[in-house]
């Protein structure tokens, strides 16, 4: 073989073309929508609970208690975002927290399922109402060794990690099989009313009420050939608020507060948006001065929040879309130790450690000295690595932390970005690909409180994660380290027990005047088959058809349906049992203006009969919904010097109803988001007839109407005296805006 001379070699290597190196292409943008694979039994993470008397277990519940039914559904929403290079999918979960392997369990499953070159970001919402048992552990030095995480997410269980997994798999596989040509565009609207500092350790080093208030809208619209927005896709609802509306008390599954935001705002515009939960370590939800408690309160943060959340949908319509899309993704897999986080030997725990004090606070703040804060050392774990992710969408940056970030934190994340060009608006992602717990600035670590107790790598893990974010985001066009993987863990998933008996509806549902709770009770299948769904029809003609509180009612839930769930015998009396009675019951409590008319519910689901699993429907019987006619039950009245009189007509009170160990068990929905549950909600539009007995004795007819600004009904040029007044309303002499009347005759006295 004769070699060629060099020069020729170089110049023939020259004259080579190089392939064109690929360009991205127009973005494309898909969504889904489908329920965590998380059995009514399975514990709820974020509180250190206690089991309470009684409590009838679960093959799902280890040291916590068991969840007993389903408030609003946990779901899995993804977004799935390409260009053409770069795909990405973002994925929500109605959780408390993620984990490194619960993503790479999932990102696992979507690659065995064809879809190469994904990648996940998975964050979770923070309601402490989601499912648990999917944190590994993370056991302490010393001969009194304990698992810490287990205290808030019970024992790590292999079989509800794979499902999680599974949903996540689930949601974005749903996401990019339906990719469809998209625009972008942002804005944003205050919301400070809804969130508060909760951290009052820190209050000597941040300005009073120190919080993020802005809530941002990324809007998704699909567009036409041309690149038109033609309608909404989805898109982002960034804000931060912790999911603790619900006390540790609860024993519901439930979105809380963040979801409720999620829910209604995708209700506001009429396409399914996902919350990305922002800088909420030291940050609360609000509901408000007048009193809503438990899921009164939620609901009431949903319903307020939805008209910002669809002002700025609205301000947030895409330009034509881009030939060519701006999306990019930066992520850093971080390794974990004290050398790397920057301490020196001897003064942090090699491995990480527990807080003094753990679960506890102080206030006033009390700077203390780092060599007092960590008590407790964590062992090795097999697995000390974690992830920050950046994610660039059009003029959108997201910046995301494996933890709790603290709103000084999130303020930080926020200037990676500034200098990058054409970004418009900077986004901070917190419980995003892993949990580390909180985040926090080191002077405001060493002032303790509960935050810090909780978060193992002490006070300089937040200016370490910040700036290896920061190493990612300047990564930008270099190859991505390599990912160290958790060990992949599989185990037999339980059996479903048999049911006892076929299943059947177990009573017939009363009708019942608006107000009333319908209740339909059934027995079905074990939770391990899955959730039965439970679907509210109304007649229409000689037809039924679907009620939902949400057009994505059938994935995402609603907060007019509470769904609870009994067995005989129970886990606790006979964990062996291989057959049981599975008894449902829905409740579906009605509000003021829900229409009259006559309705039924359907439930289906799987049950185990003879080993064999079977699906199921079934339908209650008809039940009619009529106006209440309480409407003026508690009313008052004041007469201004200028002759007008107003009266506030209201129904029943509704406090939030609890069982004996303070869990919420009736009067769950919102009827009045401005007045007191316990003085009721004001029955409003319509008018009444009424006479007014003057302080002199003389009588007057007036008739009262609706005024929305006064928020009560008025009549004018009523005689204003000195002395006591009677608006007597004759029984059904009121008739409000829905056709709610009073039953009862009526005597509002009242002094001027």
């Amino acid at each position: 073989m004769r070699l060629l001379p060099l020069a020729v070699v170089v110049s023939l290597t020259a004259c080579t073309p190089k392939p064109p190196a690929p360009k991205p292409g127009p973005l494309q943008a898909g969504v889904a929508t489908v329920p965590l694979d998380a059995p009514v039994g399975v514990p709820m993470g974020g509180y250190s609970r206690t089991r309470k008397n009684g409590e009838p277990g679960s093959a799902f519940a280890d040291r916590l208690p068991a969840s007993h039914g389903v408030q609003t559904t946990p779901t899995a929403r993804a977004i799935a975002l390409t260009d053409g290079l770069t795909k990405i999918v973002l994925v929500r979960l109605d959780a408390c927290l993620t984990t490194n392997s619960l993503r790479f369990a999932a990102e696992q499953k979507l690659h065995e399922r064809g879809y190469d070159g994904a990648t996940l970001l998975v964050t979770s919402t923070h309601t402490h109402h989601g499912p648990a048992r999917y944190f590994r552990p993370a056991p302490t030095q010393g001969g009194g060794s304990f698992d810490p995480t287990a205290l808030a997410m019970d024992t790590w269980d292999v079989e509800l990690e794979q499902r999680l997994a599974g949903s996540i798999a689930d949601a974005a596989a749903k996401a990019l099989d339906g990719l469809k040509p998209a625009s972008v565009g942002v804005a944003t609207v205050e919301a400070g009313q809804f969130n508060h500092d909760r951290r009052c350790e820190n209050d000597d080093l941040y300005p009073v009420g120190y919080r993020d208030q802005t809530l941002t809208v990324v809007r998704i619209d699909e567009v036409d050939e041309q690149g038109n927005p033609v309608r909404p896709l989805t898109g982002l609802i960034n804000y931060a608020v912790h999911g603790t509306v619900l006390g540790s008390d609860n024993d519901l599954l439930s979105v809380d507060a963040p979801g409720a935001i999620e829910l209604f705002g995708s209700d506001a515009v009429g396409a399914p948006l996902l919350y990305l939960q922002g800088s909420a370590g030291d940050v609360s939800p609000d509901t408000g001065p007048v009193g809503h408690g438990a899921f009164q309160g939620v609901e009431r943060i949903g319903r307020l929040v939805a008209p910002l959340v669809a002002d700025a949908y609205a301000r947030a319509l895409p330009p034509t879309r881009p030939a060519a899309a701006t999306l990019q993704r930066f992520e850093r897999p971080v390794d974990l130790s004290r050398a790397a986080i920057g301490y020196a030997p001897g003064e942090f725990s090699e491995y990480g450690g527990i807080g003094c004090g753990l679960g506890g606070g102080a206030c006033p703040p009390m700077p203390t000295a780092p060599s007092a804060v960590i008590c407790v050392p964590m062992k090795k774990r097999p697995f000390n690595q974690t992830t920050v992710v950046a994610l660039r969408l059009e003029s959108v940056f997201i910046g995301s932390l494996p933890g709790e970030p603290t709103t000084a934190i999130g303020e930080r994340v926020k200037k990676l970005s500034e200098g990058m060009s054409g970004i418009t608006h900077h986004l901070v992602a917190g419980y995003a690909q892993d949990h580390y717990g909180y985040i926090l600035e080191e002077p405001d670590y060493l002032r303790l409180g509960y935050e810090p107790s909780v978060s193992p790598w002490g006070w300089k893990f937040g200016d370490f994660i910040v700036a290896q974010l920061g190493e990612a985001v300047a990564s930008v066009g270099q190859p991505e380290p390599t990912h160290l993987l958790p060990e992949a863990m599989t185990g037999a998933p339980r059996a479903a027990t048999d049911s006892t008996s076929a299943p059947a509806t177990a009573g017939a549902v009363a009708d019942l005047d608006r107000l009333g709770t319908a209740v339909f009770a059934f027995t079905g299948g074990d939770p391990t088959l899955g959730t039965p769904e439970v679907f509210l029809e109304k007649q229409e003609g000689a037809g039924f058809v679907a009620v939902m509180a949400s057009p994505l009612r059938k994935v995402s839930g609603g907060p007019d349906l509470v769904l609870r769930y009994a067995e005989t015998p129970t886990f606790a009396a006979e964990p062996t049992a291989t057959a049981r009675e599975h008894r449902w019951t829905a409740e579906w409590e009605t509000l003021p203006d829900t229409p009259a008319g006559s309705y039924r519910l359907v439930a289906k689901g799987r049950a185990k009969l003879g080993g064999a699993e079977t699906p199921y429907e079934l339908t209650s019987n008809t039940f009619a919904v009529a106006a209440a006619k309480s409407a003026g039950t508690g009313a008052s009245a004041e007469l201004a010097a200028d002759g007008t009189l107003s009266v506030r007509l209201r129904f029943p009170p509704n406090p939030p109803l609890e069982d004996g160990d303070g869990a919420p068990i009736g009067n769950y929905r919102l009827r009045d988001a401005f007045s007191s549950p316990q003085e009721g909600a004001l029955a409003q539009g319509g008018a009444a007839t009424a006479t007014v007995t003057l302080p002199n004795g003389m009588t007057q007819p007036v008739t009262l109407t609706w005024d929305a600004t006064a928020r009560a009904h008025l009549a004018k040029n009523v005689t204003a005296l000195v002395g006591g007044y009677h608006v007597v309303i004759a029984a059904q002499g009121f008739t409000d805006g829905a056709g709610n009347t009073n039953a009862a005759a009526l005597d509002v006295a009242f002094t001027r």
